[in-house]
């Protein structure tokens, strides 16, 4: 009840006054003020049990003759007259007051706005019923009014007043320019940000503004919706695309947000997650994850993880979750550029862009998917046959030396055509070799030892490889027969620009593989050194270089 439509008020009665001074006052005031208003105010004070909300909603402890100090104050004061006007004075008294001025001024500053409804919540909190219950019962005696003697008559009255202050500070939150605001800034005031409970009024003027918002929310949850469905429709190629529809899903989620925050707020304050917002934010995580996994946008993801942690981070577990994610993400994209480092550097090591000759050049080019030499190309991964090998010629004059020139040479083959560079110098033959070692020779070493550990056999030249040895050619004196060398017992050398293998047990018994004539030679060298450390000649026998 409204301090100015209080019947004490409406007859300029005090609570101390008998029943036949209200009647004498009805008298003088009905025939100034409305006539019904003045009836409907004398039966309400001279029935003991209806008398019992208008004392509630009066000047408990004042005289009649400071009350019309109040109600002036009221009226003409500034908000900082009433603080100190009703500093001390009992805390249901300084919520009538604070509640009529209010209503009175039509405060609608967000500052004094908030500054009012805390001090109303906060005197509200601080009654005590018992003290409410002496009190009336102290001026319904000189009054001649029967004392009350059940306190719950005091709380069922005093809980129905409560409707009328609630009433109050909504008015008050809808005169404000951002009341969305104003109430989240309050509830985090008094709940410490969500960690302590709410004074009641604030927590059920919060019940209130949920109810009102939730057709705001659920419009704005409709959006949220549409954000992350056109999200999950992108051409995933285009990355800009992909960030303006975030920005648009995040901006959606902030108004939604900025609207829902008292309502996270205060069922934080009471040890709960606000269901609706857990809807909101599992969909928003689940769309996280889908980028993370789905498309590997571990940024993108993580970009909404973070506005997620800031925007949820009154649901306690959910921003736990999400800072968990974050984490994750943090390492998956270290993880990522690292791989992208790794990835480059793997590249670099299998790429070369020359030009070759002198006069008429062509460019050469090595890369993970091309071999090629000015219009004539390979596939990288169709390369299986590769050759190279440095001749050096000795020059005189009149038998006196002049010279050692060097003549240098790379073929690359696959089963349709070759490629033939011809290296000017030793610095680019030894590039090109070291790039073309990597980009195919690794893969066809890899090859070599799967397909010998399966039980093939693999020819290089006069050379017939297996699992268990080589092929060799034993010397007779005017002829040769083949003579099969295992690997424990073979030996080898270069020399003259061949490869030799030998055995170690019948000295007659060798191959000779020129780098200039057969395909693979290197390969073949490479191999048998790599079986002749850690035994690994024994691992291939017993074909454990499979990858099958």
């Amino acid at each position: 009840m409204n301090l100015f439509r209080n019947p004490f008020y409406i007859l300029n009665v005090s609570t101390r006054d008998s029943k036949q001074k209200i009647i004498e006052a009805f008298d003088n005031r009905s025939l100034s003020i409305d006539v019904d208003l003045c009836i409907k105010a004398r039966a309400i004070l001279t029935h003991p049990r209806n008398r019992l909300s208008a004392e509630l909603s009066w000047l408990q402890c004042i005289s009649p003759k400071k009350s019309l100090d109040v109600i002036d104050n009221i009226e003409t004061g500034s908000s900082d007259d009433i603080y100190s006007y009703i500093s001390d004075l009992e805390p249901l008294t300084q919520c009538n007051i604070l509640a009529a001025f209010i209503t009175q001024n039509n405060i609608s500053n967000s500052v004094k706005s908030s500054q009012l409804m805390l001090q109303i919540a906060k005197s509200f909190d601080e009654i005590n019923i018992n003290d409410v219950l002496i009190q009336i019962n102290e001026d319904r005696v000189p009054a001649g009014m029967p004392q009350i003697n059940d306190v719950n008559h005091i709380e069922t009255a005093l809980n129905r007043h409560r409707k009328y202050f609630i009433s109050v500070l909504h008015d008050v939150l809808n005169r404000v320019t951002d009341p969305d605001l104003v109430l989240a800034e309050i509830v985090n005031i008094v709940t410490v940000e969500g960690e302590f409970q709410a004074p009641l009024l604030i927590d059920e003027l919060c019940d209130v503004y949920q109810l009102e918002v939730q057709k705001y929310l659920d419009q704005l949850y409709e959006k949220i919706q549409d954000d992350i469905s056109t999200i999950k429709s992108n051409d995933f190629e285009n990355s800009e695309n992909i960030s303006s529809n975030i920005d648009l899903l995040e901006k959606h989620l902030r108004e939604w947000d900025q609207i829902a925050q008292p309502v996270q707020l205060i069922m934080k304050s009471r040890g709960l997650d606000d269901k609706h917002s857990i809807v909101v934010a599992d969909e928003i995580r689940s769309l996280a994850v889908y980028l993370a996994n789905e498309h590997g946008l571990h940024d993108k993801a993580k970009r909404i993880a973070n506005f997620m942690s800031d925007i949820f981070k009154e649901i306690p577990e959910f921003s736990e979750l999400v800072n968990n994610d974050i984490n994750t993400l943090d390492d998956l994209i270290d993880k990522k550029k690292e791989s992208a480092k790794e990835d480059k550097q793997w590249r670099e090591e299998r790429t070369l862009d020359v030009n070759l000759g002198t006069i008429f050049k062509k460019q050469f080019k090595i890369t993970p998917e091309i071999i090629s030499l000015k219009n004539d190309q390979i596939p990288t991964n169709e390369v299986d046959r590769v050759r190279w090998w440095a001749v050096a010629t000795q020059h005189s004059i009149n038998f006196i030396s002049t010279g050692t020139s060097h003549s240098y040479n790379v073929w690359i083959g696959s089963p349709k055509k070759y490629l033939c560079i011809e290296p000017s110098a030793q610095n680019l033959y030894s590039m090109i070799t070291d790039r073309l070692w990597k980009a195919v020779c690794v893969r066809i070493l890899s090859k070599t030892l799967n397909d010998l550990s399966t039980g093939k056999h693999i020819a290089y030249g006069p050379a017939v490889v297996d699992k268990d040895g080589i092929m060799l050619q034993k010397r007779k004196f005017i002829s040769s027969e083949p003579f099969y060398g295992k690997w424990e017992d073979l030996s080898i050398s270069n020399g003259n620009g061949s490869f030799v293998v030998f055995s170690s047990i019948e000295k007659k018994a060798k191959v000779e593989l020129k780098y200039s004539e057969y395909d693979n030679v290197h390969i073949l060298e490479t191999l048998m050194r790599f079986l002749w450390k850690d035994g690994n000649y024994a691992k291939l026998q017993r074909g454990e270089f499979s990858d099958t």
